[in-house]
């Protein structure tokens, strides 16, 4: 016989752990060598056990909500520690999904900072050996004309040729003969070139903070309205009109 939980419908599909679940394979970064455990990025740990916590508060805020309509007629006592245990869960998930948020947050900042850094291009921007060098690159590239200079760079990339990519990529387009649109596809590939494990971490962690995001946004406006929040004041009225009501 089962022993897992009734499913509350209730509740968003978004807000459940599965969906964090379902993204595991991609934030396996290695292997334990004693036993060969998987090693699991630890944003992802962060999430799936942040919303696993966001999941859990809202089950009891769901239970709450329905204690509270039984208690419409009756107890106004009991109607405030109801509504205060929810504005509490309520605020322990939102906590939840915060720390999660800024784990992801954190980890995507040191991945854009290594994709950076493996472009070169603050080096080539600031450097003054490295600039008198670009300098030099991004003219002949301007020389040879956009359809010629786009080829030169697909080419510069495909060989590994770093600096001269970041020669480009240091500089407003223009200064290249290219348009933002040239450089910007020019950048994307770059990246994947030099950077591949980054990108794709960086790729992974922005679905991750979607899937988190949406899981705390799913539940916060679920019940904001049990304890009086929301933007249009129609929440703080219904409580109102229970406490009136139960007099």
């Amino acid at each position: 016989m089962s022993t897992e939980p009734p499913i509350d419908t209730s509740i968003s599909i978004s807000a459940d752990p599965s969906a964090i679940s379902a993204v595991r394979s991609r934030f396996v970064i290695g292997a334990n060598p004693t036993d060969g455990a998987e090693t699991l990025h630890p944003s992802y740990t962060a999430a799936l056990g942040a919303v696993t916590v966001a999941h859990e508060r809202a089950r009891a805020m769901s239970a709450a909500e329905s204690a509270l309509k039984e208690q419409r007629h009756h107890d106004p006592a009991s109607q405030r520690r109801l509504r205060a245990g929810v504005e509490r869960a309520l605020g322990e998930s939102q906590k939840a999904i915060g720390g999660a948020m800024e784990s992801i947050g954190s980890a995507r900042a040191k991945a854009v900072a290594g994709i950076e850094a493996a472009l070169q291009v603050e080096e080539h921007r600031n450097s003054l050996t490295h600039a008198a060098r670009a300098s030099e690159v991004r003219a002949a590239l301007r020389n040879m004309g956009q359809t010629k200079a786009l080829e030169a760079l697909r080419v510069a990339i495909r060989d590994g040729r770093v600096e001269a990519v970041a020669s480009a990529l240091s500089a407003d387009p223009l200064a290249v003969g290219l348009t933002p649109n040239d450089v910007e596809g020019i950048r994307i590939d770059a990246e994947r070139r030099f950077a591949p494990e980054l990108v794709t971490e960086r790729e992974s962690l922005d679905s991750l903070r979607t899937l988190v995001a949406r899981a705390g946004d799913a539940i916060t406006s679920r019940f904001q309205s049990l304890v009086g929040q929301g933007e249009d004041g129609r929440s703080e009225a219904a409580l109102r009109a229970l406490e009136t009501e139960a007099k």
